[in-house]
């Protein structure tokens, strides 16, 4: 959505708090200003409220859409249109004129959806016209601002993945029992980016009643009817495929661990099904009978999905460590980012970050 924000007799701060309750993106234009910029106030360039974001011009905005939509994120994106500053109106006088207008319409009784029309009616009065004058302007700014944002999304399309470069994408013990011989990673292409995380089975239980019964929390110590949803999860994992799906023209490999189990293969198909390379998804058979099982996440739920219980079986990351197979990952890779997921050990980390100094 492209508009002039707010109208300045709204509130402005619980908007955007509400917008940002709901995951909706906000953002202001510069329009040739520096630094945080207010978010506007319809008729007024500067509300007093600052914007949560700042974009600087449209290819950013058009950016940002194509990024949101290759990432799959549904919710929605304000981008905030200040009035070109020979139309606005000054907010002092804007705000003198708004308060004057919404105490009449409290004494006269004005309120609910005869609040509105009647508050706007007493604006253009106040204004003697200039609201109405302002009003055509913004629209008519948003609709330029609008097909500018457009050509450049069209323009991306057009060119395909390479308008978005990588430079701008991206500002336990070791187990008892594994085998005495050295072991490298799987020789590979060159890797833009390297991340190095957690992938793992989630499993989200959402507590569903039956029939007409309200309740809204599961019984305990007893089976309950659900509904289940399984997906695949583990922060190396999310990132992975976020980094993939934001720019195809980035080569992106996840290090990462599975069992030799239903589990693992059910990742491994995932990932091979989403088109994240799998040559450093290293997978535990029998011999490492240590905590081989792939890593899972069952979380339990309310009727409002709210969490009531959850259980992570993380094992496979907290009681397994190859710095030598991780080094050789590295190495083969060559990545020019090299990312690591903070819930793998500190030993761990340590031997990652090594491992990228080296390079």
């Amino acid at each position: 959505v492209i508009s002039a924000g707010c109208k300045g007799f709204l509130d402005i701060p619980r908007t955007l708090e509400f917008l940002e309750t709901h995951g909706a993106f906000v953002a202001t234009f510069a329009d040739g200003r520096t630094g945080k910029v207010d978010f506007p106030a319809f008729w007024v360039r500067e509300s007093g409220t600052k914007s949560p974001l700042v974009v600087e011009t449209e290819r950013e905005a058009a950016a940002m859409i194509l990024a949101q939509e290759r990432l799959n994120i549904e919710s929605g994106m304000l981008f905030a249109n200040p009035i070109p500053e020979e139309h606005a109106i000054p907010r002092e006088e804007m705000d003198a004129v708004i308060e004057t207008a919404v105490n009449v319409a409290l004494e006269k009784g004005f309120t609910g959806a005869r609040n509105t029309p009647y508050v706007l009616g007493r604006i253009r009065a106040l204004t003697e016209e200039r609201s109405t004058l302002a009003n055509v302007a913004l629209v008519r700014n948003n609709v330029a601002r609008a097909t500018k944002i457009a050509v450049e999304l069209s323009k991306m399309l057009n060119e395909g993945t390479e308008s978005v470069s990588s430079s701008k994408l991206f500002t336990g013990y070791d187990a008892t029992a594994k085998p005495a011989t050295k072991v490298e990673a799987p020789k590979s292409s060159k890797a833009d980016v390297l991340i190095a995380g957690s992938v793992a089975i989630d499993l989200s239980c959402d507590y569903h009643p039956l029939g007409d019964v309200k309740e809204v929390s599961p019984h305990m110590h007893t089976s309950n009817p659900a509904c289940i949803n399984q997906s695949i999860g583990g922060v190396g994992h999310n990132v992975a495929l976020a980094a993939h799906r934001v720019s195809k023209d980035v080569s992106v490999r996840l290090c990462s661990m599975v069992g030799d189990d239903v589990a693992g293969k059910t990742v491994l198909s995932s990932l091979e099904s989403s088109g994240l390379d799998t040559t450093y998804i290293r997978q535990l058979g029998s011999e490492y009978h240590h905590s081989n099982r792939t890593a899972q996440y069952v979380a339990v739920n309310d009727a409002e999905k709210n969490l009531v219980v959850a259980m992570a079986d993380m094992g496979i990351f907290a009681n397994h460590s190859f710095p030598e197979y991780w080094k050789s990952a590295v190495s083969g890779a060559k990545p020019g980012w090299l990312v690591v997921d903070g819930n793998w050990s500190p030993k761990d980390i340590r031997a990652w970050i090594q491992a990228g100094r080296e390079q």
